[in-house]
């Protein structure tokens, strides 16, 4: 698709902004009379700059790019100093040397034109007396006047762009000005979403990048500005261009797709990978209106979401109306707290709460979607609901879930939500949103043992283990005093005397009484392992050997932990 008003605009860059080369400035009249005696295979090099140097030394004194001036007072009373001058050139990337013979230097010697021509390295003599002034004038308005045409000419693309963003078909008409701009072929790659490649081919585009992305081996995420790619031979785009020019489009600090110029080599230049820079910039605003928009659509989800938890029979299934056959999707409910984040609707939002809630409900929901998952939210006062669907034919659910939840930490501290960390409680996975409810209270329990048991942000039901039935119970009195008077000595006692006999006490019976596992576990000796079970057996009025006695304390030892 083309853009609209083509036909205003057109920049080709290997024409307008192909960098100044020697060949170009000997063109101007300011070299007339000059002689290329050597080099000439090198006069297609780019200059960047034209620098005046007498002396001798000169290693330190360039960047690279530049075209050297100079009369050959530095070096004149030998040919040895003559020969470590332009050596020094050559090593520093200098792309030339202009002399004027006459002054200080009558001629150039074989050995030196042999070097030049060797390293195709430009050698220019002027056989009179000529201003160095005029000639560093001319070309330094030349250069900085390429510079400026080249920048109003990135700043008008990028108002253009930027008009492109607010229409409908905003990213269809970026790509297509990018390629009507540069005139070289575009790839985008957008997650999740079918690649798009322009000049269209007969290829399905899909197969094209995935060759392309196979090919090259980089990371498509990572590209905060434009970086150039060296196209291998086994990629089946390498008979069309050399390099590839790519950048990560970010939307809220999350990698949303990536977009790559082709190329030659020698096309490769300031205005393309402005260009490039401009058109992500334009991208990424396209992206994030486009996941507004969703956003918009989707935001009244949230009452949904809590008929669903409740168990409450549903008055409108956006899922259904956004799913055609779900036979083979699973759901599993994943709470989220983030201490010191007020997320609901109340005296210190006031008005203004739907302005922090949808920025907020979006940023959450780009992990997950990026992760395979279709989430559904609510928003609550001290926790973020979501409800996951997934395909049930993936049985990676639980560490997509883990990175997912890797990636909102990331988002937030980027965009610059204050936290103090996210705490997450996952249910397990169900077959039918009927049973959604059960796995909102598994996550309810699952959350709340984490906050009491474990040092991980994120703890899944399915890894509770003896805590599924612990945490049945309750804050029970009666189960409160079972767990004392099975307790209460041991724990007194390391309160009194500061010793860790209730942990020895866990890990000995995680370990079903194996001494030398327990001793591992605690970094402790086995003899103080002994010591510490006397003192246990001393303190317990019950005998570990009984298998059900010491079930029952096991038992009563967890359920301490979850109800201190």
């Amino acid at each position: 698709m083309n853009p609209p008003g083509r036909h205003i605009f057109r920049i080709r860059s290997e024409f307008v902004h192909s960098p100044l080369r020697i060949q170009d400035v000997l063109m101007r009249p300011v070299f007339k009379g000059a002689q290329l005696l050597a080099g000439a295979s090198g006069i297609d090099r780019p200059l960047r700059w034209i620098h005046i140097l007498d002396v001798l030394e000169v290693r330190d004194m360039i960047r690279g790019g530049e075209l050297v001036l100079t009369t050959g007072m530095g070096f004149s009373r030998c040919t040895e100093d003559f020969r470590s001058y332009v050596e020094q050139l050559i090593e520093g990337k200098a792309v030339g040397l202009c002399m004027e013979l006459g002054t200080a230097i009558k001629e150039v010697p074989p050995e030196i034109l042999q070097i030049a021509d060797e390293h195709d390295f430009p050698l220019i003599v002027f056989t009179f007396q000529v201003r160095f002034v005029d000639i560093t004038q001319d070309v330094h308005s030349l250069i900085l006047g390429r510079h400026h045409k080249l920048l109003d000419d990135v700043e008008h693309i990028a108002r253009r762009l930027q008009q492109y963003t607010v229409g409908a078909l905003g990213m269809q008409h970026i790509l297509a000005f990018v390629r009507e701009v540069t005139g070289h072929t575009v790839l985008y790659f957008r997650n999740g979403q079918k690649p798009v490649v322009l000049p269209q081919t007969r290829t399905d585009p899909t197969a094209v990048a995935k060759d392309f992305v196979e090919a090259l081996q980089i990371d498509m995420d990572g590209m905060i500005e434009p970086v150039v790619f060296p196209i291998p031979d086994t990629c089946t785009l390498r008979h069309k261009c050399e390099v590839a020019i790519a950048q990560t489009v970010f939307v809220a600090g999350v990698p949303r797709a990536t977009l790559v110029l082709l190329c030659a080599a020698d096309q490769v230049n300031e205005y393309l990978l402005m260009v490039v820079d401009r058109s992500t910039s334009a991208l990424a605003q396209d992206e994030f209106h486009r996941l507004a928009v969703q956003e918009q659509q989707l935001f009244h989800e949230q009452d949904w979401v809590e008929q669903l938890i409740r168990g409450e029979k549903l008055q409108q299934s956006i899922a259904d109306s956004t799913a055609q056959d779900r036979r083979e999707n699973r759901y599993c409910t994943v709470i989220i707290h983030i201490p010191g984040l007020v997320i609901n609707v109340s005296e210190q939002f006031g008005e203004d709460w739907r302005d922090h809630q949808l920025p907020l409900s979006m940023l959450i929901r780009v992990p997950f979607t990026r992760e395979q998952f279709r989430p559904y939210l609510s928003l609550r006062r001290d926790a973020i609901i979501a409800v996951l669907e997934y395909d049930g034919q993936q049985t990676t659910w639980k560490p997509r879930i883990t990175a997912a939840i890797e990636q909102l930490h990331a988002i937030l501290r980027k965009n610059g939500v204050e936290n103090q960390g996210i705490f997450v409680g996952v249910g397990r996975e169900v077959n039918v949103l009927s049973a959604v409810e059960r796995s909102y209270q598994e996550a309810v329990t699952a959350l709340t043992i984490r906050s009491r048991t474990s040092d991980s942000d994120i703890f899944f039901y399915d890894d509770a283990g003896i805590y599924r039935w612990v945490s049945m119970l309750g804050p029970n009195e009666q189960a409160r005093q079972l767990a004392n008077d099975d307790l209460q000595s041991v724990i007194e006692y390391d309160q009194k005397h500061h010793t860790g006999l209730f942990e020895t006490l866990r890990v000995y019976l995680d370990c079903d009484r194996s001494k030398q596992q327990t001793a591992d576990r605690l970094f402790i000796h086995r003899q103080t392992l002994y010591h510490r079970l006397e003192q246990l057996d001393q303190l317990l009025a019950i005998d570990l050997a009984d298998p059900v006695r010491r079930l029952a304390l096991h038992v009563s030892v967890y359920y301490h932990l979850l109800n201190p």
